[in-house]
């Protein structure tokens, strides 16, 4: 089953997060990444970041792929 999305790059106080906003099965879920250049960088999230699921599995492109998120 293959992952409907489009991605986008927002700028946020001179950071870029990229975005992707999921669509088909995956609906309603919006994903934000960063790049760092280091572990210790410093970042300062958006108000519309909410949770970070960096470490949850089920957020993983294998999974969702699987097992979508509105079927949760």
């Amino acid at each position: 089953l293959p992952i409907e999305r489009t991605r986008d790059d927002v700028v946020y106080e001179v950071q870029i997060f990229t975005v992707d906003v999921f669509e088909g099965k995956n609906k309603g879920w919006y994903l934000a990444e960063i790049e760092l250049k280091s572990e210790n960088q410093e970042i300062t999230l958006p108000d519309w970041i909410t949770e970070d699921v960096s470490e949850d599995k089920r957020y993983y492109n294998s999974n969702l792929a699987e097992y979508p998120f509105t079927e949760w």
